[in-house]
């Protein structure tokens, strides 16, 4: 708990105390070597935070959510064989989970591999018709693909689908990103603007909140 209000405070270096505290007294602990984990990823420190995750797995092999954490840190660091054999082994433990292959799926588009990145989120969507980051996902990859306006469709789709405000954020602002890659910064800007409309109008104070942030950055 006082870890959790240093990182909402902003005070880091207090929180890193906290939770280094909390590894040392219980070590044997994945979910304490997890959360560290987490802290070192918002801190952009890659090495400790694959430190802590392969930590995690190294005490329970059968805990999951560390093999996706460990994926993503060996992609940021540029490790995209270490980063999909993990996330493979990840799959093998959660196979009727769209997760998985949605984590795939982002590792193969940041590698530019278009087609196995839609194959992953084919699948993902196979599993789970709804899965907004895996439509998302599909979208990007036609964006890469300069097939701006088949990219539309699906955010569009997402509107008209979102069950939650951060869904319609999402396809807002993947929607007004599209633009921009086009090279249509108006059309960007009425994006933007139907985004900024809903948060006005939403009764979900946080998402609201979110999406402000978002548009001032």
């Amino acid at each position: 708990i006082e870890s959790a209000q240093a990182v909402k405070s902003g005070k880091d270096t207090e929180a890193q105390e906290d939770l280094t505290k909390l590894v040392g007294l219980v070590p044997d602990d994945p979910r304490a070597h997890y959360v560290l984990g987490g802290f070192y990823i918002d801190e952009g420190d890659w090495g400790s935070a694959g430190d802590q995750f392969t930590a995690a797995i190294q005490i329970d092999s059968s805990f999951a959510a560390a093999y996706d954490r460990l994926g993503y840190v060996y992609a940021f660091e540029q490790k995209y064989p270490e980063a999909l054999q993990t996330l493979h082994k990840y799959a093998a433990l959660r196979p009727d989970s769209p997760k998985p292959y949605n984590s795939l799926g982002d590792i193969y588009l940041y590698m530019g591999n278009h087609d196995s990145s839609m194959a992953a989120y084919d699948r993902a969507l196979s599993l789970s018709p709804g899965f907004v980051l895996s439509m998302i996902g599909e979208g990007n990859n036609l964006v890469f693909s300069d097939r701006f306006d088949s990219a539309r469709v699906i955010f569009k789709h997402i509107l008209l689908q979102a069950r939650t405000a951060a869904d319609t954020n999402l396809a807002y602002s993947h929607a007004a990103w599209s633009y921009l890659y086009e090279g249509k910064p108006d059309r960007a800007i009425e994006a933007l603007q139907a985004q900024l409309d809903y948060a006005n109008s939403s009764t979900d104070n946080y998402a609201m909140a979110r999406i402000h942030n978002e548009l001032s950055a």
